[in-house]
C-alpha cells in the first residue's frame, strides 16, 4: 500500500518508499510511526475533516493485509510468521482509527460494512488454528491473534452503536448500519 500526499490530503507523512523498493520491515515502521504519532493513547483526537484519508488508510489495511489468510490444511503456523506480524500491527492500527478519528462511523456504512465482512472472515479462520495444536515458537498464538481481531471487530461495531447523529445528516445513520449488520448475521445463523 502506498500512501500518496499528492492523491488524498493525508495529515501524516507518508509511505513514499516505491512498492518494489518496500521492505516489510520499512512497511510495518510506517505503521508503527501512525500509531505513536497520531493514534497512541495519549494522542489528541483526529478531527472529521481527516476522516477520509483515515478511512483509506482502513481500506487498504483490511483489504491487503486483512482479506487473505491461509487456512491450517493449506500452510503451517511457523510459515506464516510475516503474515501474523502484518495482521497483528494492521488489527492494531485499524482498531485506533476507530476508537480516535471523530465521526469515522458517519457517511462511512459501506466501508464499514465491508471491514465488518473481512474482520468477521479473519475470526472464522483464526478459529480452525485455534482449534489445532502449533508451534508458536517467538511467534504470536493464533489464540492471541483471533482475540485481537475480535477485539477489533468490536470496537467497529461498538461505535456504530455509540455515534450520535448530526441533524443535518443525509445518509444513514451508523446506528442503522449496526442493526443491518446485526440482521444479516442473524439470518445467517437461522439458516445454519
Amino acid at each position: 500500500m502506498v500512501i500518496s500526499a499528492q492523491s488524498t490530503p493525508f495529515p501524516v507523512p507518508t509511505f513514499s518508499v516505491s512498492e518494489i523498493d518496500a521492505s516489510l520491515d520499512q512497511f510495518l515502521d510506517f505503521l508503527r510511526a501512525l500509531v505513536s504519532q497520531y493514534l497512541s493513547d495519549t494522542a489528541p483526537r483526529i478531527p472529521s475533516s481527516s476522516k477520509a484519508a483515515w478511512v483509506e488508510v482502513i481500506i487498504g489495511l483490511t483489504d491487503h493485509l486483512l482479506s487473505i489468510f491461509p487456512r491450517p490444511d493449506i500452510a503451517l503456523w511457523s510459515a506464516l510468521r510475516e503474515k501474523v506480524i502484518c495482521a497483528t500491527t494492521a488489527l492494531d492500527v485499524v482498531k485506533r482509527i476507530f476508537e480516535c478519528v471523530d465521526e469515522i462511523h458517519q457517511g462511512t456504512s459501506e466501508t464499514i460494512k465491508k471491514v465488518f465482512a473481512r474482520l468477521l472472515h479473519l475470526c472464522f479462520v483464526l478459529d480452525s488454528w485455534v482449534e489445532i495444536e502449533v508451534k508458536t515458537k517467538d511467534m504470536l498464538p493464533p489464540k492471541a491473534l483471533r482475540q485481537k481481531c475480535f477485539e477489533t471487530l468490536v470496537v467497529v461495531l461498538k461505535g456504530l452503536g455509540m455515534t450520535l447523529c448530526t441533524d443535518r445528516q443525509t445518509e444513514e445513520p451508523p446506528w442503522m448500519t449496526l442493526r443491518v449488520i446485526l440482521h444479516e448475521c442473524l439470518d445467517v445463523c437461522k439458516g445454519m
